[in-house]
């Protein structure tokens, strides 16, 4: 069984701001290296009470706690088997806790366990909780087939924590491999989802697009509120767990200590060294005092002992002794063994430079004739892929040549190492029509807050404008970096109307436009930082807005629940009735067949007629953009194109690789260029306005760590740049030469 890891996320939604503490009930346990729980794996634990209050929360941690002490306590145990007499555990302690009231006001607690070591998992659960298993090849649901299709099951007091001894409950085991993602739904989450939708996030591979995606389409939903735990299952990397001893040896005895408690050096000298001061240990030898005269030790003679008398030294020898001479006994032999250990520790020091001198230069040796060998064998495999004319064939020849860097990396210095390793990667980025963004340079890092979630980025006068569904607000950032500051935040109120979680914005000429859940539009001015509501007709029929622009002063929205496109004319301090854009799209007209004529009769070719085509459907659509033809970006990648109601073409041609969960498209009229945000190749992807391939766009080796991929962006092509969101930082970069 491979050894896996665990990471998760933890979603929270509620359709009411206020409502933010879902995530206070969902304990997680992901142990690290050197703990004794690492032998039993990961530990989730959701508990669902009837109402948020402290009482009905402090019950939840109760019972947490008692399942997480009782699934710990035995590493010999399968998973099935410790969350079992977990789950009873739980019960019988909130049972006997004398805080419990009567049977008619105890607190209704439901509990669902979820439990993952290497790549085994169990799940015990109290009440229907859905469980989604992405996996490469598709998705595993747990239950399968989902519990709102199954016949429904009376609720009972023993489906319930607090009122019976043992507890009712749903036990299912699954298998785990590498990257695959397992999200646990609450009832209200998972009926609010489609199958497809949910197969497209959870095989992405990203947790993040995962949680994105749910928390947008809930908001979209007027639900109950809900959560969702998200897991992905990682390779361990970190220190191999060794028996439930050695861990726990290894937990006590702290990082800096070596393993079995062994002391440092000095630690044993110094006991050494009390031990010979006379410790309780070692009783003092008496003095010479207690023996007497006649079993004394003879004392040898000296000079000094030959001219004394019986009352102390003759008087030549204090005619010899100076004033405040005190007698040195040894005192010469003792400064010659000082002289020779100091002499012994300046040869040992000389020695120790001398190795390691030459053991450097060894070193530099060796990894200068491996740096020889490996570069003349990439620059062969180099030349080769610029002789070759399949583009697979060279790409396979490019990465045998990255391989091989790699495979002899720890015989190169780190310098020669990524000297060499740039080599290939510019061949790599030549072939793929990469460049790599310059200068790169965070502007906000929200990396503190656990409820960013940032999803889109904007760009108007001196500020960066950038949606934060998980915060549910709209920040502002200066260009030049800083402090963000919310410029608009569900929750507040202006005028007699309350702003909901907000779900895309977009920018005019003067002011940031944003779209709520319940498809109210705001508009916020930077040049006072007022909001105001923005009257626009017909919005309340909107369907599932996912995506606002502006062109030319006019507002675009794409509802993809209607399957339209809506245009608002400015008129007044709001906008006119709507347009629907495509609602008689066709596609271009093709001649007819030219018909067969009589004998006698001459022929003739009817005049090209519209093609007729089936409904328009936008119900995968995940954005939009405008420069007098409309842009729509599909969820598979796909980009649809419109001029004047009709489909145009766009193939895109040439392209390197596949954008399978696309989240932002971008026309830029400076450059007439179509800018593509694909997150899961980490790039930006540029197309012509017909739809040829023309180049992608790569985050450098060296950008900050806090940078870990591109969610969003804005292209300014006219000054060169790219403001982008990646997870929770803004970052600028320069775009580089074309």
């Amino acid at each position: 069984m491979p050894s896996l890891r665990t990471t998760s996320r933890v979603l929270s939604l509620a359709a009411d701001p206020a409502l933010n503490r879902a995530t206070s009930n969902i304990f997680v346990n992901e142990p690290t290296s050197g703990s004794l729980a690492r032998s039993k794996g990961s530990l989730y634990i959701v508990t669902e009470s009837e109402h948020d209050d402290a009482s009905e929360r402090a019950y939840c941690r109760l019972i947490a706690d008692s399942i997480r002490s009782e699934y710990y306590r035995d590493p010999t145990q399968e998973l099935d088997q410790a969350l079992s007499q977990g789950m009873d555990r739980g019960a019988v302690k909130m049972l006997k806790d004398e805080r419990i009231p009567p049977d008619g006001e105890r607190p209704v607690v439901a509990v669902t366990c979820l439990a993952i070591r290497d790549g085994e998992m169990a799940i015990a659960q109290t009440l229907p909780v859905q469980t989604y298993i992405g996996r490469k090849t598709g998705i595993a649901l747990v239950p399968d087939p989902p519990f709102w299709e199954q016949e429904p099951a009376d609720a009972t007091s023993t489906a319930f924590f607090g009122f019976t001894p043992q507890v009712s409950f749903q036990l299912y085991s699954a298998k785990l491999s590498d990257g695959d993602i397992v999200a646990v739904c609450s009832s209200a989450l998972a009926q609010s989802l489609s199958t497809d939708r949910l197969e497209q996030w959870l095989t992405g591979g990203e947790t993040r697009t995962l949680t994105q995606g749910m928390r947008t389409n809930y908001l979209r939903s007027d639900t109950e509120p809900a959560y969702a735990l998200v897991i992905q299952a990682r390779p361990d990397v970190r220190e191999k767990a060794g028996s439930p001893v050695e861990d726990e040896a290894r937990a006590h005895a702290g990082a800096k200590l070596p393993f079995a408690g062994a002391l440092p050096l000095g630690g044993v000298l110094a006991r050494f060294g009390q031990a010979g001061a006379g410790s309780a240990r070692s009783p003092r030898p008496p003095s010479g005092q207690d023996i007497p005269a006649d079993r004394r030790p003879a004392v040898p003679s000296s000079p000094r002992a030959a001219n004394a008398g019986p009352s102390g030294p003759s008087p030549a020898a204090r005619r010899t002794a100076r004033p405040g001479q005190r007698s040195r006994p040894g005192g010469a032999l003792a400064n010659r063994q000082l002289l020779k250990v100091i002499g012994v520790a300046i040869v040992t020091i000389i020695v120790i430079v001398l190795v390691v001198k030459g053991v450097q230069h060894f070193q530099a040796s060796r990894e200068h004739a491996t740096f020889l060998q490996v570069s003349s064998q990439v620059d062969s495999l180099l030349a080769a892929a610029a002789q070759q004319q399949d583009p697979t064939a060279a790409t396979t020849t490019l990465t045998q040549a990255r391989d091989l860097v790699q495979h002899d990396a720890a015989e190169l210095s780190p310098a020669d190492h990524a000297a060499l390793l740039a080599r290939v990667n510019q061949r790599v980025d030549l072939l793929a029509k990469a460049g790599r963004l310059g200068g790169v340079k965070v502007l906000a890092d929200l990396s503190g807050d656990p409820l960013a979630e940032l999803a889109q980025v904007v760009v108007q006068g001196g500020s960066i404008y950038v949606l934060d569904t998980g915060g549910k607000r709209v920040l502002k950032i200066p260009v030049g970096g800083g402090a963000p500051l919310a410029a608009i935040s569900a929750g507040i109120k202006v005028g007699p109307d309350t702003i909901q979680p907000l779900v895309a914005i977009a920018t005019t000429s003067d002011s940031v436009l944003a779209v709520d859940s319940k498809n109210v539009l705001w508009a916020f001015d930077p040049s006072n930082n007022q909001i105001r509501r923005v009257p626009v007709p017909g919005s309340d029929a909107w369907g599932d807005v996912r995506a606002i622009t502006t062109y030319k002063n006019d507002l675009y929205v794409l509802d993809t629940k209607l399957s339209r496109i809506w245009r608002y004319t400015p008129q007044g301090s709001g906008y006119g009735a709507p347009a629907d854009l495509l609602a008689a799209a066709k596609v271009a007209p093709t001649p007819a067949a030219t018909a067969t004529p009589q004998r006698g009769q001459p022929t003739a070719t009817p005049a090209p007629q519209p093609t007729p085509t089936p409904p328009l459907d936008l119900s995968h659509s995940v954005d939009l953009s405008v420069d007098g033809s409309v842009y729509i970006l599909q969820s598979d990648g796909r980009v649809l194109k419109y001029l004047n109601g009709l489909a145009q073409p766009f193939p895109e041609t040439g392209l390197v690789g596949t954008m399978p969960s696309p989240s932002q498209i971008t026309a830029s009229v400076s450059d007439s260029s179509v800018y593509v945000v694909d997150p899961s190749g980490k790039r930006i992807v540029r197309f012509s306005d017909t739809g040829q391939f023309q180049r992608q766009y790569l985050l450098p080796t060296d950008a900050p760590k806090a940078i870990t991929g591109i969610q969003s962006a804005e292209v300014d092509a006219a000054q060169g740049l790219v403001y982008f969101v990646s997870d929770k930082t803004v970052a600028v970069a320069t775009l580089p030469n074309q």
